[in-house]
């Protein structure tokens, strides 16, 4: 019984980690390159082809290179709850 608490306990802690990494804040050291800020729904970015057929929101879309030559793309949009509690732009 006790070994099947500490398993237990185990795979608690594991899957909090993997969760706290997953969500929380990380650094990429990036030169941003260009930025866009782009209209869209459920349905994605609003367009001809996709007309907006529901609430809608901002999303900043971030251009990066990082000193590999890989190119990123950031999404920065507003999770509508305040979580995460970490820097957004305006």
């Amino acid at each position: 019984m006790k070994k099947i608490f500490i398993a237990y306990i185990v795979c608690f802690a594991i899957g909090t980690a993997i969760l706290f990494s997953y969500y929380l804040p990380s650094t990429d050291i990036v030169k941003i390159t260009g930025s866009e800020v782009k209209r869209v729904d459920n349905d994605g970015p609003i367009s001809a082809d996709n007309p907006a057929d529901g609430p809608t929101r901002d999303v900043y879309y971030i251009y990066t290179i990082n000193e590999n030559k890989k190119i990123m793309v950031y999404r920065n949009e507003d999770t509508g709850w305040s979580f995460p509690f970490y820097f957004k732009i305006q």
